[in-house]
């Protein structure tokens, strides 16, 4: 699952940007910045580390019956994600689950995704070609050879780096309040 596409003025200026530039290749394009590799690197590692606990939640709900389908298949964190949330929380706390699924989409573009800086812009482009994304995203499928890109300004990342950071703490703390709940 990748990030919905949100249509505004200047991600159309940048994806015109990145198309008039793909015939001179973005392989030219600035690699990231010490500060980038530390941004997306973080996601990624803070998603790490909320798997690990979603998964820790599903397991432990499911060996004491408490999920609505046998959980023992391998799944995809989608799915893990989807029964976690359909166990009993309070508003706030499904909140807080919603908001890693929001965000799932981002740290998987960041995670497998080309990216580069934009020459002149605070901004990133990201490249993939893999026609079940494509299909899902555009609802068609790819030419040959053709690409699959995104661009993201970094303020962009950056809030939902902050917004990250506090769902990965809130489910550290829910993850231990759940399993001493359901232990006790």
């Amino acid at each position: 699952m990748l990030p919905a596409n949100v249509d505004t003025p200047r991600g159309r200026h940048l994806q015109e940007l990145a198309r008039r530039a793909s015939e001179s290749r973005w392989s030219d394009w600035p690699m990231l910045t010490h500060n980038d590799y530390v941004l997306v690197g973080a996601i990624v590692v803070l998603y790490s580390h909320m798997d690990v606990n979603l998964r820790r939640i599903a397991d432990l709900a499911d060996d004491n019956n408490m999920l609505r389908r046998p959980w023992k298949a391998k799944l995809t964190m989608t799915d893990i994600e989807k029964a976690v949330m359909s166990l009993d929380w309070s508003a706030e706390n499904l909140g807080a689950l919603e908001m890693i699924a929001k965000y799932r989409g981002l740290r998987n573009m960041l995670a497998h995704f080309m990216v580069r800086r934009f020459p002149h812009e605070d901004a990133f482009l990201f490249v993939a070609i893999k026609a079940r994304d494509y299909k899902r995203q555009l609802g068609i499928k790819p030419r040959k050879g053709e690409l699959l890109s995104a661009v993201v300004d970094v303020d962009q990342i950056k809030r939902a780096m902050r917004e990250i950071e506090h769902v990965q703490l809130w489910l550290a703390q829910a993850t231990s309040q759940y399993e001493a709940l359901v232990a006790g």
